[in-house]
This record gives C-alpha cells, sequence and structure tokens, in this order.
C-alpha cells in the first residue's frame, strides 16, 4: 500500500513539474506545431563492452507541412559497468529554415550516461552530452552542454507498456559568429508511452515542447515526438 501510495505521489509530482515547465517563460514567443520521427538502430560491436548506435531524425515545421531538418548520428559506446557508460559521435544536420538558404552543421559529441537503481518501480537515467558544434561557412567552433534526466515506469499490468518522461537541457557555453549565444540554448520536456513488441523493436511516442531561447522572440514547439528503436 505505501509502494501504490508513493507512486500515486510521484506521478503527481511529475505532471506538476510538466505543467510548469511547459508554461511560457516570456510572454512574446512564436509557438509551432511540428512532428518529429527517429528510426534508431543499435547493437554489439566485435569487442567485449563495446556497442554502437545509429539514428536517423526527419523534422517537419509549420504544423508538419514543410520539411525542417534531417540529423544522422552515429555513436560508438564503451560500458565501464552495469550502471555507466562513456559513448563518442558524431552528428550531421541539414537545416532548411524557412525563408533563408539551407544549410548543414556537423557535431563531435561525448557521452556519460549513468543508470540508477530503480525505485518503486521507476526507472531513473542521466545523460550528460558535451558537443563540438561546426557550421558551414564560418569559423568559429560551439561548445554545448546537454544534461537529459529521463524517467520511465512499467505499468504492471501491461508489462509491454511504459510510461516516459524525460527533461533535458541544453548550455551554449560560449558565443559564435554564427549567432550562438552563451547561456541557455533550449529546453525539451516529454511525456509519452513506450512500447516493447519483443527484446528487439519498441516504439515510443507521445508530448515533447522545445522551448528555444533567442536574441529576440523565443521559440515554443509543440511536437509530437515518435521513435521506432531496433536492438540487434
Amino acid at each position: 500500500m505505501p509502494k501504490i501510495q508513493f507512486k500515486h505521489q510521484f506521478f503527481q509530482f511529475l505532471a506538476l513539474s510538466f505543467l510548469c515547465l511547459t508554461a511560457k517563460v516570456q510572454a512574446e514567443t512564436i509557438e509551432d506545431g511540428r512532428h518529429w520521427l527517429n528510426f534508431g538502430l543499435a547493437g554489439p560491436l566485435p569487442v567485449d563492452t563495446w556497442s554502437w548506435t545509429l539514428d536517423l531524425r526527419p523534422r517537419w515545421r509549420d504544423e508538419g507541412r514543410n520539411f525542417d531538418q534531417f540529423v544522422a548520428s552515429g555513436f560508438v559506446i564503451k560500458q565501464i559497468n552495469p550502471q555507466a557508460s562513456l559513448g563518442l559521435g558524431v552528428d550531421h544536420v541539414q537545416n532548411h529554415p524557412a525563408g533563408r538558404e539551407s544549410f548543414e552543421e556537423n557535431r563531435l559529441s561525448s557521452q556519460f550516461l549513468y543508470k540508477f537503481e530503480p525505485f518503486a518501480g521507476i526507472k531513473l537515467q542521466s545523460r550528460t552530452r558535451f558537443e563540438l558544434r561546426r557550421r558551414e561557412h564560418f569559423d568559429d567552433t560551439a561548445y554545448r552542454l546537454r544534461e537529459m534526466l529521463r524517467a520511465s515506469w512499467t505499468i504492471p499490468q501491461y508489462t509491454d507498456w511504459s510510461l516516459v518522461l524525460f527533461d533535458e537541457l541544453m548550455i551554449n557555453a560560449n558565443n559564435t559568429d554564427w549567432n550562438v549565444r552563451r547561456g541557455i540554448d533550449q529546453n525539451r520536456i516529454f511525456l509519452g508511452v513506450n512500447y516493447k513488441f519483443n527484446e528487439h523493436v519498441s516504439i515510443e511516442s507521445g508530448y515533447l515542447n522545445q522551448h528555444v531561447n533567442t536574441r529576440t522572440i523565443d521559440r515554443e514547439n509543440h511536437i509530437l515526438n515518435s521513435t521506432l528503436r531496433y536492438i540487434f
């Protein structure tokens, strides 16, 4: 009985946090509805305790009417112990902003992922990522810190289903000649469900709120975010 009460209070807290974080920080913001997809692959490498991931992410803006961005990411991961891992990866980003010329960005990323011991059936994990970002036609390198905290809870009566909540804060470490500004870059908060078809295939879908801090008017995007993942 105490565990059930704790879970109820915990999810009340998560719901309240979600409502607070998705509230407008400033009165002047531009809002948009978007669709994001992620096709993910992962599997072991021939060397023990090493693995790889590959993600392809097409994204649409303007209520899903116009193509906005494509991100291709690949990581090599070293499992330190059952709870912790280190990763090194690259991202290639193709941007298609409204009313401007398309441009490309390349990133080199290092990450540390830690899985906490479950409590009350809730699984928590933290992912810390540091990015070096280069944009074509510019000389400066941007440095960005990304911190994500993710919680998931398997529904007891339907063990293939899980409730998922995560929040990711991104902070720029410097200014650049391509309009990156030192300080908070953006925050993403997600609330959705995850369904496991089997030990290899899962799908996750839900609402993602993205608040982007800009030099003028901030942007707040309301996103239908879906991920299809296959683990070899």
